[in-house]
């Protein structure tokens, strides 16, 4: 066969491993769901496993999704192409394998702590080569991702150590994933991309890289007070970086230039949307971290903060960011362009159940089935533009990802 004659020939750097991690986050968060039990209620086919849910969600789910767009993004930044991509799809293979093996309770759990850090480091081998292959120095965003890519190792690690000699630590490991490895990374990225796909901004490039400068010695002591069960001081760690974040974005105005056509491009529904679920994100992600920090109070704040930082601002990132460059995969839309919002809606909708559930846990079904739809909604609004393209349609997939800035 020809060379550029083979299907997905040609296409930039990352969109085939994101492709790849968007298909297999979502076996991840079914398999989450199953490992809750009550989704069916009396005639759910397994028993409940808060332990496999929290581990399955925080690695299997967000994790694929957020290590996906970082895939995308980080080769870019570098101007290289991602060096070892067969490193990067083992290491999420391994994940979605894991996560069903850990849901359904058919191995012991060290071996699938084993398995979880191996899959980690299949994933931080071809993160790494990202670095080592690149001519250009680092861009100006990449100390928070250094800094989460810290942090998620630092939690991958508590959970194997935590495996073999400590259910504490084991049962914490997922939330310092969550809060401190994904959280940050995932405001290092908003960073980069929120002000091109949403209109917020301009970002803030030199106070943006003198926060990342300190990102990783921040994320370093929340991690390690999130295994400690000191959440008081993470949760004043990551506000800090927080603030930061919005600082670096306009704490996330609409960006005014005087130039007309940007104004009426940024007022068209797409940037507007995204707008809106970037705010709320943010706002689920200082809720969860106040959760966090009352989490010696209150019984329900652990987990309540895990869930707001998860799904209120890890998840509702993801999809709003997705929605918007995915469609760049190839020249096509959405399938509902102007349904853009349920996806949304229903994810909060979701949360909202969820956070109610702590209280009332007859709940908790309900909230599955609507975390489920958003999901379910989420995949048929990007599912024509994720398949790899056709040679023919190469020319006319670079011209729609121009539209799509990055």
């Amino acid at each position: 066969m020809k060379a550029g004659g083979r299907r997905g020939a040609n296409e930039p750097p990352g969109d085939p491993i994101q492709r790849l991690a968007l298909r297999l986050a979502g076996l991840g968060g079914a398999a989450a769901l199953l490992a809750l039990g009550p989704i069916l209620g009396p005639w759910s086919p397994l028993p409940a496993r808060p332990d496999a849910h929290a581990r399955v969600m925080a690695f299997a789910f967000i994790g694929l999704l957020v290590l996906g767009f970082l895939m995308r993004i980080l080769p870019r930044a570098r101007g290289v192409a991602l060096p070892h991509p067969g490193w990067a799809r083992a290491g999420a293979s391994i994940w979605a394998a894991t996560a069903w093996l850990d849901a359904l309770g058919i191995a012991p759990t060290l071996p699938l702590a084993l398995l979880w850090g191996a899959g980690a480091v299949a994933l931080g081998r071809a993160l790494v080569g990202v670095w080592f292959a690149a001519d250009r120095g680092p861009a100006w965003f990449e100390g928070w991702v250094a800094g989460g890519l810290l942090g998620m190792g630092g939690a991958v690690l508590a959970l194997v150590v935590g495996a073999a000699f400590s259910p504490v630590v084991l049962a914490r490991a997922p939330t310092a994933f969550l809060v401190a490895g994904a959280a940050p990374l995932t405001l290092g990225l908003a960073i980069r991309m929120l002000p091109p796909l949403s209109g917020v901004g301009p970002p803030d490039r030199k106070r943006a890289e003198r926060h990342g400068r300190v990102a990783s010695w921040a994320v370093a002591g929340a991690c390690m007070s999130l295994l400690a069960g000191v959440g008081w001081l993470a949760a004043l760690l990551l506000g800090g970086l927080m603030a930061a974040a919005l600082s670096s974005l306009g704490w996330l105005g609409r960006r005014t230039d005087g130039d007309p056509a940007s104004a009426a491009a940024r007022d068209e529904l797409a940037p507007r949307l995204l707008r809106g679920t970037a705010r709320l994100a943010f706002g689920g992600l200082g809720l969860g971290l106040l959760a966090l920090g009352l989490s010696g109070r209150i019984p329900q704040a652990p987990s309540a903060s895990a869930h707001l930082v998860g799904l209120g601002f890890l998840a509702a990132m993801a999809m709003g960011v997705a929605q918007r460059i995915v469609p760049g995969f190839l020249a096509g839309e959405l399938r509902w362009p102007r349904a853009a919002a349920v996806a949304p809606a229903l994810l909060l909708l979701a949360l909202v159940l969820r956070m109610t559930a702590l209280w009332w846990p007859g709940l908790l079904g309900a909230a599955s089935l609507a975390l489920a739809a958003a999901w379910v909604v989420f995949a048929l609004q990007i599912q024509p533009t994720l398949r790899s393209p056709d040679p023919g349609e190469e020319p006319r997939r670079a011209s729609c990802a121009r539209s799509v800035p990055l």
